[in-house]
């Protein structure tokens, strides 16, 4: 789980993960196998071994696939540390992708608000855009998406007034 290692200044402001309501697609179609066995539970029965072999592979495989959209959404975070913000991208078991900026290269933030989904939830996708040669995030369906910037803007503004009490220094 410690995927992001702190420097010794740095504190985590907040953390950030998409919507629950994100998970609904995956857990519906694992919904489906858990539960469409059950209909056939006789039929499945009559066939024994082999029957009781299918209800199991039904239901296990669909157990699976709920608890790994589960563990992918909660790896899947947006961190945000008084000096970087850190972007983790969980897209498999074993695949993981971590994207940081430095608070003093953000650029520029926007916040888009796109559908039926992002109106109801009241969520947005933030893209923060960077300069030099770190990479733009983008994080899509998130909550509490003003908290965030504000807190974003306010250790920005932070940053920038240390910079420029070092300088006169």
């Amino acid at each position: 789980r410690d995927v992001i290692q702190l420097k010794d200044d740095e504190l985590v402001e907040g953390i950030f993960r998409r919507h629950l309501f994100a998970l609904w697609p995956s857990l519906l179609f694992a919904g489906f196998f858990i539960v469409i066995p059950f209909f056939f539970l006789f039929a499945l029965l009559s066939l024994r071994v082999f029957g009781v072999i299918l209800l199991v592979l039904f239901v296990g495989f669909g157990m699976f696939f709920a608890f790994k959209s589960f563990i992918q959404w909660d790896a899947r975070v947006l961190l945000l540390t008084s000096q970087r913000l850190v972007h983790v991208h969980q897209t498999g078991a074993w695949s993981r992708k971590v994207f940081e900026v430095p608070l003093a290269s953000v650029r520029e933030i926007t916040c888009e608000k796109r559908g039926v989904k992002d109106w109801i939830c009241r969520t947005a996708t933030i893209s923060i855009v960077s300069n030099g040669s770190a990479s733009d995030i983008r994080f899509s369906f998130i909550p509490r998406y003003k908290k965030f910037i504000q807190q974003l803007n306010a250790l920005r503004e932070n940053i920038v007034r240390r910079v420029s009490v070092n300088d006169i220094r």
